[in-house]
């Protein structure tokens, strides 16, 4: 099955995977944060750059990272492809897999646990110190109880979803901003937040969940969706929409960036943030999170 992506630059991609996606929020709590999305296009991995992520780490003393044997990481357990449970019921997913690639085994980082709850949870258990961190976009309320990563380890921008063999293909593919696709109709989930929010003043056409509207716009019932790329991929890819599917990247304004963040009372959390910005450094040039986000979207 193909995807095809024109934006400046067209992508295909491939499908296969598991877990589906319902009436879930495209953002835990629909907080958008400002950064340019970097992860679609970075340079292919070359035996040069695999050897830079053999980069030497920060210096931790040893004291810091025996502060704390294990490093808890939790995650809103139903958001696919980002964080979702597999069929024994263990988290993974997108952010796990990265956080994951760029800590495991990093001298000075204590063994990484990840756990899933319903999202308002999952960040209050970091607040009450119970839990000590998490992937997510920082926030001005979330700044108060955590340190964030200085990287932003990817970014998740939108896309205009629309029918591969569209007749009017060609004027979605040159879209880039809302005023270009007035004259089209538009379709989404009801409780989308972030398109009750974004399209307010826009005709939607409402479905009862994100597998009805990229039906609906695969079969030209509508014309269009908008929404995250990562998330409506690998939904469609899921359903066996991914070679009936073609999308373009839009500016919307601020696409949500994700960082580590670790709870201000957690011992060696500044070194340890110290050691993920100098991993993600060295993952942007060997292009592994690109990998890691293709394994999930095709």
């Amino acid at each position: 099955m193909r995807f095809s992506c024109s934006s400046p630059t067209r992508r295909r991609f491939l499908s296969g995977s598991v877990a589906t996606l319902l009436m879930l929020p495209l953002f835990p709590d629909g907080i958008r944060s400002s950064s340019v999305a970097e992860v679609t296009s970075p340079p292919a991995p070359t035996a040069a750059t695999a050897s830079s992520t053999a980069l030497a780490t920060p210096a931790v003393p040893e004291s810091a990272a025996a502060a704390s044997e294990r490093l808890v990481i939790n995650f809103f357990d139903a958001f696919p492809p980002f964080a979702f449970r597999n069929e024994a019921g263990e988290m993974t997913g997108i952010l796990i897999d990265v956080i994951s690639h760029l800590l495991n085994g990093q001298a000075g980082v204590p063994s990484l646990e990840f756990k899933g709850y319903p999202w308002q949870r999952a960040q209050e258990l970091v607040r009450n110190g119970e839990a000590d961190g998490f992937f997510t976009v920082p926030t001005d309320v979330r700044r108060e109880y955590c340190l964030f990563s200085k990287e932003t380890a990817l970014t998740a921008p939108y896309g205009v979803f629309y029918a591969a063999d569209h007749p009017q293909r060609h004027v979605f593919e040159s879209a880039r901003k809302l005023s270009d696709l007035e004259n089209f109709s538009q379709a989404d989930y009801i409780g989308n937040g972030f398109a009750e929010r974004v399209f307010k003043d826009r005709k939607i056409s409402w479905s009862p969940n994100l597998v009805a509207v990229l039906s609906r716009v695969a079969w030209q019932r509508v014309d269009l969706f908008i929404g995250n790329i990562s998330v409506a991929q690998y939904l469609a890819r899921e359903q066996g929409l991914a070679d009936k599917l073609a999308f373009t990247i839009i500016d919307l304004g601020d696409a949500p960036t994700y960082h580590l963040g670790l709870r201000k009372t957690y011992p060696s959390a500044s070194a340890i943030l110290d050691i993920f910005d100098t991993r993600v450094r060295a993952a942007r040039t060997d292009g592994s999170i690109t990998g890691i986000i293709r394994n999930y979207t095709g």
